[in-house]
């Protein structure tokens, strides 16, 4: 998953078979696009009866979800609940870290998708519970 400067940052990934390419609400951190990305890449590029390897540059959302607890924050907690729905109907979910700009061509395309989101694509409309509080604690009196 990648970012570039528009207003509303964009999250993408792509398959040999399919592309997905959004916008998120721009009070999100890095950290939850980069979770929301992983989260899409299981519903639109999953394949019925087939398993899934997800290639993600986002070594801090792989390690929260690694470090999985109560405590974790509400987008790991989904993304978890959509791995293990997905494990419920025997299809297998692997994640894997791969270094960000380093010509691996999954990652490249995704970023290269990323890059090309404008104002008028799809938009999620999904705000994580931490960043709006971490963003309305900066106006605090």
């Amino acid at each position: 998953m990648h970012r570039n400067l528009i207003s509303t940052p964009p999250i993408a990934g792509t398959s040999n078979l399919r592309s997905f390419y959004f916008r998120i609400h721009p009070i999100n951190s890095i950290f939850t696009a980069e979770a929301l990305a992983i989260c899409q890449a299981i519903d639109d590029l999953s394949v019925p009866d087939s398993d899934l390897l997800i290639l993600s540059d986002s070594f801090s959302v792989l390690q929260a979800l690694k470090n999985l607890s109560i405590k974790s924050s509400k987008v790991i907690l989904r993304l978890a609940h959509k791995i293990l729905m997905r494990a419920k109907f025997n299809q297998k979910i692997v994640l894997v870290w791969t270094p960000g700009h380093s010509s691996i061509t999954w990652n490249e395309r995704a970023f290269s998708l990323a890059k090309n989101v404008t104002e008028s694509d799809l938009y999620i409309e999904w705000i994580a519970v931490e960043d709006t509080c971490s963003y309305y604690n900066n106006f605090s009196i």
